[in-house]
């Protein structure tokens, strides 16, 4: 299988993996932390991390696609797309605050400011992926 070939099933997974953490964000916005058709709120977090590490894991393997593994962060910084660089670091600062909203939740085991925080960062980044795979659509539909 070609890099090509690669690339194009992590984005069509990728895209897909998205749309499920999208939905499960909006979910537990709306739900505001309360349990949602009689399963506890809970439940759909621990689905929100899941999904979410797959998106995480699916763009780590789709920059390591683009990049390779060697000097992958200064390549990634001296790219001239700068909405690349952009949805690259709302992506780490995702990561970043999901991994810390994840240490709230496993203290207390519910909905924390901080999670709502981490739910902003994390619909401006895939607001910012959504333009990203709109732009490649045509790469995706070959």
């Amino acid at each position: 299988m070609t890099k090509k070939e690669k690339l194009r099933i992590c984005d069509i997974v990728l895209l897909i993996v998205g749309i499920l953490v999208l939905a499960s964000s909006i979910q537990m916005e709306a739900s505001a932390g309360e349990d949602f058709m009689g399963i506890p709120f809970v439940t759909y977090m621990v689905i929100h991390v899941v999904l979410a590490l797959t998106m995480m894991l699916l763009v780590g393997y789709h920059l390591y696609l683009h990049f390779g593994w060697e000097k992958w962060i200064n390549k990634l910084h001296k790219t001239p797309k700068r909405a690349t660089r952009i949805l690259s670091l709302f992506a780490l600062l995702t990561l970043l605050t999901g991994a810390a909203a994840l240490i709230i939740l496993a203290v207390d085991m519910q909905h924390t400011s901080f999670g709502g925080i981490h739910g902003k960062i994390g619909l401006i980044m895939i607001a910012i992926a959504l333009g990203h795979t709109v732009r490649r659509f045509g790469f995706l539909k070959k």
